[in-house]
């Protein structure tokens, strides 16, 4: 996968860095990252205005929650796999199998981005990494 130039800089993003994102280190990369992020948590995340001014500890919960629903899909492939009884008992269909699996990618891929947004969030935020401002 190549990296793209963030125009406003030229700055390369790193491979798995999601598309909606600015580049490290650009000046629209913090806001792009909050609604990434939100879009990677619990949908009712989006009604607390604190977690948009705190995307550290939103890239936390966002991971938290990506890595939930990873370890929720694998349970249900590997009980799919358990053989066809079983999945049969649990309702898993081939159909929702390839869904799982496909999931399963997505969310791969989800978790590697929200990591890559919170290191470079960590890069960019004084403090020794702490979203907190001092003079609060």
């Amino acid at each position: 996968m190549s990296v793209a130039p963030d125009h406003a800089t030229g700055v390369r993003a790193p491979a798995g860095w999601p598309s909606r994102v600015a580049s490290p280190g650009s000046v629209r990369m913090r806001r792009d990252a909050v609604v990434f992020l939100l879009e990677h948590c619990p949908p009712e995340f989006r009604a607390h205005a604190p977690l948009r001014r705190r995307p550290l500890v939103l890239a936390r919960l966002a991971a938290a929650h990506v890595d939930k629903q990873l370890k929720v899909t694998r349970r249900a492939l590997a009980q799919e796999r358990e053989g066809p009884e079983q999945a049969a008992v649990l309702g898993i269909l081939d159909d929702a199998a390839a869904v799982l699996r496909k999931e399963e990618t997505r969310l791969i891929k989800a978790s590697r981005s929200v990591a890559l947004v919170e290191q470079a969030l960590r890069a960019e935020t004084p403090w020794g990494g702490h979203d907190a401002d001092p003079h609060r």
